[in-house]
């Protein structure tokens, strides 16, 4: 199984591995600002600012195309959401919308409830053999209600 990068626009997310991610990184980039408002005038947490928030938002068109890919569209449809007011009324919508459901040119449906390949070695080595605890049964001995 491929990990899936978000930093990769290749391949399709579902709905809520997007509501998930976009929810993550919009946290982040209002971390990054936070500076910015306290200290408005400072040259210095600008310029230090800048990169990272730009980082975020490229992270964000990424999650944007991903979805728009699980809709069967193009990645160029994430113009739209750079519209000031609008475009966030475009990326509420690519969450609601419910993708396609087979396959399409960009590759096989997201699985849903999928678990991240990095601990999925060991999830699914307990899953493949189980365990069994064995279980301490009391049994009555005699009628005086004492237990062996």
């Amino acid at each position: 199984m491929q990990y899936d990068y978000w930093s990769s626009p290749k391949g399709r997310i579902s709905r809520g591995t997007y509501a998930k991610r976009m929810l993550i990184l919009l946290g982040i980039l209002m971390l990054l600002i936070l500076p910015e408002v306290l200290f408005p005038y400072s040259n210095l947490v600008a310029f230090l600012v800048t990169v990272p928030v730009i980082y975020v938002w490229l992270l964000m068109c990424m999650q944007i195309i991903k979805r728009l890919h699980d809709l069967d569209a193009s990645g160029w449809w994430c113009l739209p959401a750079l519209i000031p007011y609008l475009g966030w009324i475009y990326v509420l919508f690519l969450a609601f919308k419910r993708g396609n459901p087979g396959p399409n040119r960009f590759g096989p449906p997201p699985a849903a409830g999928k678990t991240n390949p990095l601990l999925q070695a060991q999830v699914g080595s307990s899953l493949r053999s189980p365990k069994r605890r064995r279980r301490f049964r009391y049994r009555r001995t005699d009628d005086t209600g004492e237990f062996e």
